[in-house]
């Protein structure tokens, strides 16, 4: 965790200090050149001693995210009792339980939703990337946009939202050079043409030579630009996945709290 702590002024706080380190007379140490043997100075000529770099907080102590885990954990198993809830949080992990097993790989919020939606809904208006793809019955597998997040890293929607940026500015630049190829795979035919029709000897050997030059740098770029329309066809399905799990939780919360409230009426009247 690096969070930059609040001042009494309300104001943000650096996140480490620089402290000197001192010899046994409480005197600065001098970081020593073992070429020159001279104490070193940095690029405006200061001279340089050693030090360390504590941090301003304690909120990177195991001790502390123990504890805080167990305080979260607490808080969860009190609301999901008081709503009748019986899934139990635990803080602990399976060795600190004492039980044998191996613990799942943790691959983040994103690798949540695809569990908890299953078969992945596609949007009712296709997204920019999503309406490039033909067939869209593999983007609707949960176990391919699991491989999907896997195999690239992506555990967060924060990292969601980088990847689908990076991949755009991708897709722009393939767009941009192939559309350059294709100008002049199109202005090379449009000018064999003419010259064949101005009665120019162009042998169909020396023709193709110089199509075929162009021709699969720019059947190339296409199939690049394709893989990235499908990546990007794939994070439009997961975010709109996860703007329709989050309303199907909140309806769900919705319902709980209804029927909290009508149990406490009948509860009430008898």
């Amino acid at each position: 965790m690096r969070r930059r702590p609040l001042t009494e002024k309300g104001e943000w706080g650096a996140k480490q200090k620089k402290v000197y380190d001192l010899d046994e007379n409480g005197e600065r140490i001098p970081v020593i050149d073992k070429k020159t043997g001279q104490q070193k100075v940095d690029k405006h000529n200061r001279k340089q001693w050693k030090c360390h770099t504590p941090d301003s907080t304690d909120w990177n102590s195991q001790e502390n995210a123990k504890m805080w885990r167990k305080d979260l954990a607490d808080t969860i198993n009190a609301t999901n009792e008081q709503l009748g809830i019986t899934l139990h949080w635990e803080h602990r992990s399976f060795k600190e339980q004492g039980i044998d097993r191996e613990p799942t790989i943790h691959i983040g919020a994103v690798a949540n939703v695809l569990e908890r939606k299953g078969r992945l809904d596609l949007p009712i208006v296709s997204g920019k990337y999503l309406r490039k793809i033909s067939d869209r019955t593999a983007l609707q597998s949960a176990d391919n946009a699991g491989k999907f997040i896997t195999t690239r890293k992506i555990g967060s929607f924060e990292s969601l939202v980088k990847f689908t940026a990076d991949k755009e500015q991708k897709y722009q630049q393939l767009e941009t050079v192939r559309l350059s190829k294709g100008q002049k795979l199109n202005r090379l035919k449009e000018r064999m043409q003419s010259l064949l029709q101005n009665g120019e000897k162009i042998t169909p050997k020396q023709w193709k030579a110089e199509i075929q030059s162009l021709q699969p740098e720019y059947d190339s770029i296409g199939k690049e630009q394709t893989k990235t329309a499908t990546e990007l066809a794939y994070a439009e399905v997961i975010s709109y996945n996860k703007k329709n799990l989050e309303r199907e939780l909140q309806n769900e919360s919705r319902q709980q709290n209804r029927q909290q409230s009508r149990t406490k009426r009948r509860e009430g009247e008898i």
